[in-house]
């Protein structure tokens, strides 16, 4: 423990006064808090402006037990690029590039135990043939691995002033942080689980990598905030103020979001129920040219089905190619590739902003799920079905005749002849 984290520590825990009155005699130095164990204080309104609160790294041969307790379980709906993620029930934390190790190394085992289980095994990540919490730690993970954060458990912080504070891996779980200010904090991997938010300002804030499942954040300032790959799992986000705030990859599930304030606090109050809703409202609001690129894009977008071998490839080439000509805005979904992750709303969003669609039934087994989801709820969207000549007519497909919107299947030998046929169809649907 350095010098000046001994006396900074000291002022602070002498009483929130003293230490206010200190940080207005000093304002040259930043206080610098790294790893504190604050959990349980009554620190209203204390200032903690600009000050150093992230973690400081632990060596291995220094951690006690329960020091870091972790987890592997699996995101339910998945967040961003991952299947996983890391759960803590200790007071340490792992460094990122501790983490993508073992994320490595328990995607590597989960690989291995589908290969011998077959195409479609599922791997239960919480069984104990795991062994995870052993599995991850058994291995050195070398330096800079292990890390302790500040700690807020159950601390008393409201109307505490942490702005542009650097609160890296932060725990705030349980916290009472009513009319705090954390504008302009970087809180990467922070977590503030069950944490009482009312009316805090998090304007301008970095929000990545959190966990504020429980956290109440009523009222609130999400003004510019950046909230990236973080867990908001039953938060309650209620007139919060949303405008420009940038939302990416964050789990909404069970949250409540009624009546979020998506316009300036000097504009006419406008609100939504829903923050991943609040975006695109305001970018409709805001911009005049975007309302006319989407209904340019219902106009002239022509969903591409289908599993394109490269021999097929250069049919397809030509039907996109001469699409262009005509003003159109070919978009191909090809199902050659492996990864069905949320498959059938991807496919049934862009089937909503389409023009029409054009699916190709040679293999007609790999878009036929697809289909029977999308065909029957989409009237409006004419389904023009191709199949190359001497390809077999998959007979489950047939139950979808009985849509008038599903058209009749185009046989085409040759590039020519699809083209002289199908062209013709795509330019009446409307």
């Amino acid at each position: 423990m350095n010098q000046w984290y001994a006396d900074h520590l000291e002022i602070l825990s002498s009483d929130v006064s003293t230490w206010n009155q200190w940080r207005e005699d000093h304002p040259e130095v930043t206080p610098d808090l790294t790893a504190a164990d604050l959990s349980g204080h009554d620190l209203r309104g204390a200032n903690f402006r600009e000050a150093l609160l992230g973690p400081r790294y632990v060596p291995e041969s220094e951690l006690v037990p329960d020091t870091v307790l972790v987890e592997v379980v699996r995101y339910e709906p998945y967040v961003g690029d991952r299947e996983f993620r890391i759960k803590y029930s200790g007071p340490g934390r792992l460094s990122e590039r501790a983490e993508e190790r073992i994320f490595d190394k328990v995607e590597d085992l989960i690989r291995r135990r589908r290969s011998e289980g077959g195409e479609d095994y599922e791997m239960d990540v919480d069984s104990d043939d795991l062994d995870l919490a052993d599995y991850v730690l058994a291995e050195d993970l070398g330096e800079d691995a292990y890390l302790l954060p500040a700690r807020f458990r159950g601390s008393n912080l409201s109307g505490a002033d942490f702005s542009g504070a650097h609160l890296r891996y932060a725990v705030f779980d349980g916290a009472d942080m009513s009319e705090a200010c954390l504008a302009a904090a970087d809180l990467r991997n922070a977590t503030g689980r069950n944490a009482k938010l009312v009316q805090a300002d998090f304007s301008r804030a970095l929000l990545s990598a959190c966990d504020f499942t429980g956290a109440d954040f009523t009222r609130s300032s999400l003004y510019a905030t950046r909230i990236i790959n973080s867990d908001f799992r039953h938060a309650k986000l209620d007139h919060c103020q949303v405008y420009g705030a940038s939302v990416w990859d964050v789990q909404l599930e069970g949250a409540s979001q009624s009546e979020i304030v998506i316009t300036p606090s000097d504009a006419a109050s406008i609100t939504v129920d829903s923050l991943a809703i609040a975006q695109f409202i305001h970018c409709l609001l805001d911009n005049s040219h975007l309302r006319g690129m989407l209904d340019a894009v219902a106009n002239k977008m022509v969903l591409i089905l289908g599993r394109f071998s490269q021999r097929r490839k250069a049919v397809l080439d030509a039907v996109r190619d001469e699409l262009r000509k005509h003003d159109l805005v070919p978009v191909l979904f090809d199902f050659m590739k492996p990864n069905r992750r949320n498959l059938l709303e991807t496919v049934s969003t862009l089937a909503h902003l389409s023009r029409c669609v054009i699916v190709d039934l040679t293999d007609a087994r790999s878009v036929l799920q697809e289909l029977t989801a999308i065909v029957p709820h989409l009237p409006s969207v004419p389904v023009l079905p191709i199949r190359a000549h001497g390809s077999k007519a998959f007979g489950m497909i047939e139950s979808l005749r009985a849509y008038p919107w599903f058209g009749e299947c185009l046989e085409y030998r040759d590039r020519k002849a699809l083209l002289r046929e199908l062209l013709p169809r795509v330019l009446r649907a409307k």
